[in-house]
C-alpha cells in the first residue's frame, strides 16, 4: 500500500508543486516523504517501512489512541503534519507529503531539525 501510495505521489508531484500565496509560505521542494523515513532510519538503525500499518497511526490516516510509543511517535507526526495545512503553512494535504524539512542525523542516532 505504502510503495503504491509513493508511486502515485512521485506521478503527481510535477502538478503539486505549487506555492500559496501567503507570507507565511515556506520553501517547498520535494522530500517530506523521504525525509520522514530517512529520519526514522537515523533513529531507529533500521528500515522503518516495517511499521507500515503498525498500529492505529502507522501508515495511511490515523485514528483512536496509539497502542505504544511507536504508534504514539507516527501519530505526533501526523497531527504535525495536519497543523502545517490547519495554520496554512502548507497549502493542501499533498504538501504534506512533498515539502521537504532540513535536519541532520547526528551521532548516528540523533535527528536534529534546523530552523530556517
Amino acid at each position: 500500500m505504502l510503495f503504491a501510495y509513493l508511486f502515485l505521489t512521485l506521478q503527481l508531484l510535477p502538478f503539486t508543486h505549487t506555492r500559496c500565496i501567503t507570507e507565511s509560505s515556506p520553501k517547498q521542494p520535494y522530500g517530506s516523504i523521504f525525509d520522514f523515513g530517512t529520519m526514522a532510519l537515523c533513529v531507529l538503525g533500521y528500515n522503518p517501512l516495517i511499521y507500515n500499518n503498525y498500529g492505529c497511526w502507522c501508515g495511511s490516516g490515523g485514528s483512536n489512541e496509539p497502542v505504544d510509543e511507536i504508534d504514539r511517535c507516527c501519530m505526533i507526526h501526523d497531527k504535525c503534519y495536519d497543523a502545517l495545512v490547519d495554520n496554512k503553512t502548507c497549502c493542501s494535504t499533498i504538501n504534506e507529503y512533498v515539502s521537504t524539512y532540513d535536519w541532520d542525523c547526528e551521532n548516528n542516532r540523533t535527528a536534529i531539525c534546523k530552523r530556517e
